[in-house]
């Protein structure tokens, strides 16, 4: 689900899956050729989102007391795991200018901590209160596992990603009948591998056929648990709805949305040339689909707008119109400055002088209402690269 709504998040499981599998495999038999292929995963890792880090870092703590006896081979391993991403930041520095990504400098720069953690907790408790029976079997299930590194690095994850969701102030994506977010749904499949291992282990304690039933009912019965809590047809509102979109029957969340933001970048390649250029809110879904140059009026892909401040005291407003990656404007720049041949929409804001700020540049700069929809600046015409 979340593969269609955050592209990264399906990989990064993937890759969990796969970084966990080579772990294993490598501290049960200690061949060495595990050992690269996870430093490999590592390596994809980092490539993919910079905040896997958290499983680069806990992976490397696991495996410290062999790579500290082994230095030759933990040389080969961190040459592997480390120097693709090495150069990524050299090209990043060179060509950015930044050691971070910019979404860091968006979400995180210049907002305050508590914030982001009221806002983050209030979102984490409506999904995580469902999930109570969960909390409770994840520790219980780690008694028999307790000698078992992989299950104790999967442990580990979960507690890290949940912890990492609430510094970062929760994602933007999340309310409603959303469920887990891209920063906490990633962490169930080790939950599923904990539960499975657990289940089994419980049942290996036991003799007999009650032995054998709970080797083999346990771990199904914990993992349907959990596929059915994560995906809200246990204990929530709206179950009707959460199993209709699990069976397929019913499309993910936004999706009408996305197509609704495709079809409106699709039109703007039939008036717009390459060398156009057309601010939008939506730099997702347009900037992915439309030929024509970009301003992101909400800083993604704008480098001066993610590291200012908000654009007014975030104290003033309601915790939950706080929105992550959304608060940071500055329409003299974007309209004024980066003077767009076309206005696709804008941010709805709270603040009513900052509207009359960009209706008042709207006028000066000559853009008018367009019937295709926007704002398009008068007697533009189309321009190619």
């Amino acid at each position: 689900y979340w593969s269609l709504v955050g592209m990264e998040c399906g990989p990064q499981v993937l890759i969990f899956l796969l970084g966990l599998d080579q772990f294993l495999a490598f501290e049960q038999g200690r061949d060495t050729s595990h050992l690269w292929r996870l430093g490999m995963v590592l390596a994809a890792a980092m490539l993919l989102r910079m905040d896997m880090v958290f499983m680069v870092v806990w992976t490397l703590v696991f495996l410290a007391p062999w790579l500290l006896r082994n230095r030759l081979a933990a040389l080969k391993f961190f040459l592997i795991a480390g120097l693709p991403m090495a150069l990524y930041l050299v090209f990043r520095l060179f060509y950015f200018h930044d050691l971070f990504p910019n979404t860091y400098y968006l979400k995180l720069y210049k907002i305050p901590l508590d914030l982001r953690l009221a806002r983050a907790w209030m979102h984490f408790t409506v999904w995580a209160k469902p999930l109570w029976l969960v909390w409770y079997l994840l520790p219980l299930m780690m008694i028999p596992l307790w000698r078992n590194k992989a299950m104790w690095l999967s442990f580990v994850l979960i507690a890290t990603y949940l912890a990492y969701n609430l510094y970062v102030g929760g994602d933007a994506w999340e309310g409603g009948d959303i469920g887990a977010n891209r920063f906490t749904i990633i962490t169930m499949p080790f939950a599923l591998v904990i539960f499975a291992a657990g289940g089994y282990a419980w049942g290996q304690r036991l003799r007999g056929i009650a032995g054998r039933i709970v080797q083999h009912a346990l771990p199904d019965a914990a993992c349907l648990l959990l596929l059915g809590l994560v995906n809200g047809v246990l204990f929530v509102p709206n179950q009707k709805a959460h199993w209709d979109r699990l069976m397929v029957a019913k499309q993910p969340y936004n999706s009408l949305y996305q197509k609704w933001n495709t079809k409106k970048a699709l039109l703007m390649n039939d008036f717009l040339g390459t060398a156009n250029r057309a601010a939008c809110v939506q730099a997702g879904d347009i900037g992915y689909f439309a030929n024509c140059e970009l301003v992101d009026l909400m800083g993604y892909n704008g480098r001066k707008i993610a590291r200012m401040p908000a654009y007014r005291d975030l104290s003033d407003i309601p915790l939950a119109m706080y929105t992550p990656g959304h608060v940071k404007m500055d329409y003299r720049y974007t309209i004024g400055e980066m003077n767009p041949d076309h206005i696709v929409d804008t941010w709805i804001t709270w603040d009513s002088p900052f509207q009359k700020q960009f209706d008042s540049l709207r006028i000066v700069g000559h853009y008018v209402q367009d019937t295709r929809g926007g704002w398009s600046k008068v007697g533009f015409r189309r321009r190619d690269k």
